[in-house]
């Protein structure tokens, strides 16, 4: 007689940590394993919507583990970090040039201790006892210097959030190994407990519905299937007050985009009278949009921007403070940068860090726009532009068709729309072009702050430092524990201009990250990777030197120095490498242009 296996729910603080679990439950087939994904607080919601009679334990790890055991009544066992868990994020951090701190519980500090010591490793540690702790601990950090971090899951949460760069503890295999052995040692003393409990709610299940049986004073006394959430009970606790003896109540309710049959009824109990609401949903069809009008809340931009490139790679930088501070004039911008630049990402910075980022944001992609959109726009009285509040952001300007450029111009001028709404627009812009003409007329016509955002290959010695901080997301989403990429692979990712900026970085990194199965992107991997690149943008070819047999070698050497200074943005770290030469040939350089 084959022995019923253990069932076993994981909730992984992040993605990676759930593809491992994955990995390793094939090694133990006594365990049933259904993992999510869901980081405190999301965690502990996953568990309340599942129903914990199908399950015999719970492992999760770290803050998430603690909140799911305050709630849950089976066993939670955490997933413990590990000495090498430590000394592995330790060793990707060597790349990040800024100040950088460890930070977190003391299963987290404690081991990291005692590697700096035995590494002599001076670096600051920081010690948490309780969540509240850490809000209040990094803004301390960042007025003290410290631009990193390396952390446990509670403290990255918070520091993604804040902007700081953060590295996280992730967990490797002997950690969950361990967790799955004290699965198969503890859930055996509760097999027994839990199938009378399961008897019980079997009896409550009624198909194709749900039972929800409130008390009184509102309190969930039973419910069957997932449990219900908090802004379900919500909007029936007004009801217990209207339910009659006797009679069977009926009515409707919406909530998360499903609509609610309720048929509710007394039942007299031992102790108090109870309510029972029979609930069965429906789904409401979501309503057709207009092509290249979007809706954005909040909530959703802020999750956009914290999982962008932008933010996970620390890739905004020193324009951090300069978009900052323009965004609380109010004024309106004008975002200028090549593709790939991340312009779409400031723009939901902009709106994040305005004075009103609780008004949503209404997108208006010029590219995605149609005829019928367009008209809705300029005609409709619904259209975003008779708003009196809130933030519109033009996204691709140079793709509106001549007649609509002249309905916009209008619309800006008779309108009075900037003083109404805070306005982002954005267009490719390369520099040496010249404006395209629609943007050009409306920083005319609105007098639009200036944003220009600065190339990848202009930041060229920041390259390794971004690759760690994105290589660690990426760890994280990938379930590995990529280290950063061979000295030599860095170097030529340093050499290379990209064409595609940003984006096409972070494209590059996620597939060396796929295809690494080592700690380290190889060297070969990379260079086979850009030798592609190249051949799919054959025309684009840098020219620093000049094209002119007329020029004398002096000349021609000056003018390379200075078109490559300006490609760096004055860079001259970024300039003098591209060059070849050395910070001092290059100053000597410099002296001779400032003396002509």
């Amino acid at each position: 007689m084959n022995q019923k296996k253990i069932r076993v729910l994981g909730i992984a603080p992040y993605d990676g940590i759930r593809l491992a679990m994955l990995k390793e439950a094939p090694y133990y087939p006594q365990l049933s394993l259904d993992v999510y994904t869901g980081d405190l607080e999301e965690g502990l919601q996953i568990v309340k919507e599942m129903d914990l009679a199908n399950y015999d334990v719970i492992i999760s790890r770290g803050g998430t583990a603690d909140l799911i055991r305050s709630f849950a009544e089976i066993p939670v066992i955490s997933i413990q970090i590990s000495v090498y868990d430590i000394l592995r994020t330790l060793k990707m951090a060597e790349n990040y040039t800024m100040k950088l701190a460890i930070t977190g519980f003391p299963a987290i500090t404690k081991p990291a201790h005692i590697l700096c010591d035995l590494l002599q490793n001076h670096m600051d540690i920081f010690t948490i006892e309780s969540r509240e702790e850490v809000g209040p601990l990094l803004e301390k950090l960042v007025a003290s210097g410290f631009h990193g971090l390396i952390c446990d899951n509670i403290t990255h949460t918070t520091a993604r959030e804040m902007g700081i760069d953060a590295f996280l503890v992730t967990s490797g295999p002997d950690g969950i190994q361990q967790a799955f052995e004290q699965v198969l040692y503890l859930t055996r003393s509760y097999s027994r407990i839990r199938q009378e409990n399961q008897y019980l709610k079997a009896f409550g299940q009624d198909s194709g519905e749900q039972l929800i049986v409130l008390s009184p004073d509102g309190d969930l006394d039973y419910y069957t299937g997932a449990r219900p959430l908090d802004s379900m009970l919500d909007l029936l606790r007004p009801h217990i007050s209207q339910v009659t003896y006797g009679r069977v109540s009926q009515f409707f309710i919406n909530h998360s985009s499903r609509l609610y049959q309720i048929s509710a009824r007394k039942l007299s109990g031992d102790a108090q009278d109870m309510t029972v609401f029979r609930c069965q949903s429906y789904l409401i069809p979501a309503v057709a949009k207009n092509h290249g009008i979007r809706v954005v809340s909040n909530v959703e931009c802020a999750h956009l921007f914290q999982q962008s490139f932008f933010s996970l790679s620390g890739a905004m930088g020193e324009l951090e403070q300069k978009v900052r501070a323009i965004a609380s004039t109010g004024q309106s911008v004008m975002i200028l940068g090549e593709p790939g630049t991340g312009k779409v990402q400031i723009a939901r910075a902009l709106y994040l860090y305005s004075n009103q980022p609780f008004q949503p944001m209404i997108s208006i992609d010029c590219d995605l726009m149609n005829e019928r959109s367009w008209d809705f726009l300029f005609e409709h009285a619904s259209s975003p532009l008779s708003n009196q509040h809130g933030t519109i952001y033009f996204q691709h300007l140079e793709s509106i068709p001549e007649k609509r450029q002249i309905q916009l111009l209008a619309a800006l001028a008779e309108t009075n729309l900037a003083n109404r709404m805070q306005l982002l627009f954005s267009c490719s812009f390369t520099e040496g072009k010249p404006l395209n003409r629609v943007a050009a007329l409306i920083q005319d016509r609105i007098g639009c702050q200036i944003l220009s955002l600065p190339t990848l290959r202009s930041r060229q010695d920041e390259i390794p430092s971004l690759a760690s901080l994105y290589l660690s997301s990426l760890n994280m989403e990938l379930g590995k524990q990529i280290i950063g990429p061979e000295l030599d692979a860095s170097r030529m990712m340093q050499r290379y201009d990209w064409p595609g900026n940003y984006m096409q970085f972070k494209q590059i990194l996620g597939e060396l990250a796929v295809l690494t199965d080592a700690s380290y992107i190889r060297s070969s991997d990379v260079s086979e990777m850009l030798s592609r690149e190249r051949s799919l943008h054959p025309d684009y070819q840098p020219q620093i030197l000049p094209d002119n047999a007329s020029m004398t070698l002096e000349e021609i050497t000056l003018q390379a120095v200075t078109q490559t200074l300006k490609k760096c943005g004055q860079n001259q770290s970024a300039a003098a490498k591209m060059l070849g030469i050395s910070r001092s040939t290059l100053w000597r350089y410099m002296k001779q242009l400032e003396e002509k």
